[in-house]
């Protein structure tokens, strides 16, 4: 019989590792295993993963920390390109561009809008990171291949399109288990062309009545298999392979979601994202 690893499992074989706080807070362990890409079963060594897509605000602190040591080129790589809400909506996107990357409301938000080379920066920054404070060990801080993506989104149920355990978008009480467009549709709609339209734009006030119609916060719907939000919808996330998002967004409808879903970006765009993946590479 095929011995199957459950998240308690999990825990008890990561109990042992003295993880730093850094690691603690924002990764989970996911152990070796098969998973199912293009129809071939592949075997993907154990990680850790992110359990979120990154926030505005852990992409902020990079930046903050870039703006004081890093390069003009790697800052020009790494800047938010906030003008992509005003370019890929025909509705007038304003207090998106102006607010949505840096204003307090939205800190918990995912990053998008950002380029694959930015999104590198990123990982050797966090990279750097996670090994001063972990004596001991030497780590990776990458972006994930699309294997490692739905091995940690399926887990050990390779064939379910999705992070949860059967085809449906709702639990059985009703509740949406993802952010993607069937949820969205009082919100977006298309033109004849089929152009998105916003029908409800961003609306910020302060602390009150706060509200976003397209993105959810990273860490919002039911955690799934080792404990992930948002593998399927919110924003599509960036894999090692440049220009290719997976897991679809807000805007793709629910097939497109699935975890083995693929999409092309070009430079940056307003439906994409990403979450960082590390291995344990040495010893110190």
């Amino acid at each position: 019989m095929k011995a199957v690893l459950t998240i308690a499992a999990v825990a008890l074989l990561t109990s042992a590792v003295k993880l730093p706080k850094l690691v603690k807070k924002q990764f989970t362990y996911v152990p070796s295993g098969t998973t199912i890409l293009q129809d071939e079963e592949r075997s993907v060594q154990s990680f850790y993963m992110s359990k979120t897509e990154v926030t505005n605000a852990q992409y902020n602190e990079f930046l903050k920390s870039l703006n004081k040591n890093g390069t003009e080129a790697e800052k020009k790589a790494a800047r938010v390109r906030n003008e992509n809400w005003l370019e890929d909506f025909k509705n007038p996107m304003a207090e998106y561009a102006k607010n949505y990357s840096t204003h307090e409301a939205y800190q918990s938000y995912p990053v998008v809008n950002v380029t694959y080379e930015g999104a590198q920066l990123y990982c050797e920054w966090l990279e750097k990171q996670i090994n001063a404070s972990w004596e001991g060990k030497k780590i990776e801080v990458r972006l994930p291949n699309h294997a490692e993506f739905i091995r940690a989104g399926a887990g050990d149920n390779p064939q379910h399109p999705y992070a949860w355990d059967d085809v449906y978008l709702r639990e059985p009480q009703g509740d949406f288990r993802a952010n993607c467009q069937v949820i969205r549709q009082n919100q977006i709609t298309r033109d004849a062309s089929g152009e998105i339209v916003v029908v409800k734009p961003l609306r910020i006030d302060g602390a009150k009545n706060r509200s976003v119609d397209l993105t959810a916060p990273s860490e919002s719907y039911e955690a799934y298999s080792y404990g992930f939000h948002n593998m399927n919808g919110n924003v599509a996330e960036m894999i090692s392979e440049s220009g290719v998002a997976v897991g679809g967004s807000f805007n793709d409808f629910g097939n497109d979601i699935q975890l083995k879903s693929r999409s092309e970006y070009d430079g940056s765009s307003v439906y994409v994202g990403f979450r960082p993946v590390f291995t344990i590479v040495g010893e110190e």
